[in-house]
């Protein structure tokens, strides 16, 4: 899907770039209009001033359309001391701490925005459900997926492609959706958009547990990384 943005970005550009090209043409009828028998033949009047109307309303509609911004893709992610970000023993993972005031600030970064999750930290979940937010979780557990079909604003996908790929289209038909995908876990799914990140709000917990679940990757200097601290209890 972000390659068929870009291709559709481009086709724009070309089409503005051809458009400025007959800006020269645009002129010559303007003066065509204002030629005694142009003005004087009401059917030569109307087609010259349809062309040069239609034209310019292209041209800054088109313009309109590359003014959008790019799709951000953003990982909001929590770690102790040491960089774990958790256990995962068995299907499902948790995480070892307590930290309401991180808990806050996820809620308050995702909000409203599409969040892409795995379906083993979806269901460390429980039953807890991420409301106001649109959820696209990728899994092929039928078990989850069964799960994720009954829950409103969710979708169900096989795969991290998949997943951007609706992403991109619900933010493209959608007026209200901010042009963010927030990527909130697990661990594979940040290491399967490392390639795609511009931001990353990174939460250093203030305790050392005993996990398994490590963030084993960095992120480039090109990448925004907000790091904050927070407080929290071992569980």
């Amino acid at each position: 899907m972000f390659k068929l943005l870009r291709n559709l970005r481009n086709k724009v550009q070309n089409k503005v770039e051809r458009i400025q090209r007959n800006t020269k043409i645009i002129q010559n009828v303007n003066l065509l209009m204002g030629d005694e028998l142009v003005k004087s033949n009401r059917i030569l009047k109307n087609v010259f001033a349809f062309i040069v109307k239609n034209d310019h309303e292209a041209l800054e509609a088109l313009t309109e359309q590359l003014r959008v911004p790019e799709l951000k893709v953003t990982h909001i992610l929590a770690e102790d001391l040491n960089g774990c970000m958790g256990s995962n023993f068995g299907s499902s993972g948790k995480l070892d701490w307590s930290a309401p005031e991180d808990m806050k600030h996820f809620v308050e970064k995702t909000t409203g925005k599409i969040c892409i999750v795995g379906g083993i930290t979806f269901r460390s979940f429980g039953t807890y459900i991420l409301k106001n937010r649109t959820v696209i979780v990728v899994t092929k557990d039928s078990v989850t997926s069964g799960r994720v079909k009954a829950l409103p604003n969710h979708y169900c996908v096989s795969t991290v492609e998949e997943a951007l790929e609706v992403a991109s289209f619900l933010i493209g038909t959608s007026k209200t959706l901010p042009r963010e995908i927030m990527v909130i876990g697990g661990a594979s799914i940040y290491r399967q958009t490392l390639h795609l990140v511009t931001d990353v709000w990174l939460s250093k917990i203030n305790v050392a547990v005993k996990g398994n679940i490590f963030r084993d990757w960095t992120y480039s200097k090109a990448v925004n990384v907000n790091e904050i601290t927070f407080e929290g209890k071992v569980k």
